[in-house]
Formats: structure tokens, C-alpha cells, sequence
């Protein structure tokens, strides 16, 4: 288990097929070479009320992907505040 590679389309699909072998997590992992940390987030985040399905955790994926996230300094906040303050001040 080396570099973090994001889980394809056939990564899920083999899940998809464990878990209906009714392999373990740690077990599906291992014959994945991924993290059961990893596993858990996906299953977590990408599980429905009638289960897992690869094509729709990759849709899901895919739609969060799309998404566009605000960085720190976009948001309103202390942050922001001080940063600008810093700006006005001369700072680099």
C-alpha cells in the first residue's frame, strides 16, 4: 500500500462484489492494496438506503468533484479580516 490513487470505476465495482462474497473490510483492502480507512470513507460516504452500488458511488463522486469549493479567503471570517488588515498594512 504506497501513493494515494483515488478508487476507479473498477475499484468499486470489485468492492461491489466482496461485499456481496461478504468479505470484511480489512480482507477487501488487502486484495485491493488500498487503506480500510479508505474503504469506510467510500462506503460511508457514498451508500445509499438500499446499500452500495458502483455506479452510483461514482456518480456521487463525480457530482462532488464538480462542485466548486469557496478557498478560506473567499469566506467571511477571521481570516479573511486579517489577511486583508495584514494586505493594507504593506504586507507580502
Amino acid at each position: 500500500m504506497s501513493q494515494y490513487t483515488h478508487l476507479s470505476m473498477s475499484d468499486r465495482r470489485d468492492i461491489y462484489t466482496y461485499l456481496q462474497m461478504g468479505l470484511s473490510i480489512p480482507r477487501i483492502a488487502a486484495r485491493l492494496g488500498k487503506q480500510r480507512s479508505t474503504l469506510h470513507r467510500e462506503l460511508k460516504r457514498n451508500s445509499g438506503p438500499k446499500g452500495y452500488f458502483p455506479t452510483v458511488a461514482q456518480r456521487k463522486t463525480e457530482q462532488r468533484a464538480q462542485q466548486k469549493r469557496q478557498s478560506k479567503l473567499e469566506q467571511e471570517g477571521y481570516l479573511r479580516d486579517y489577511v486583508v488588515s495584514n494586505l493594507n498594512k504593506g504586507w507580502s
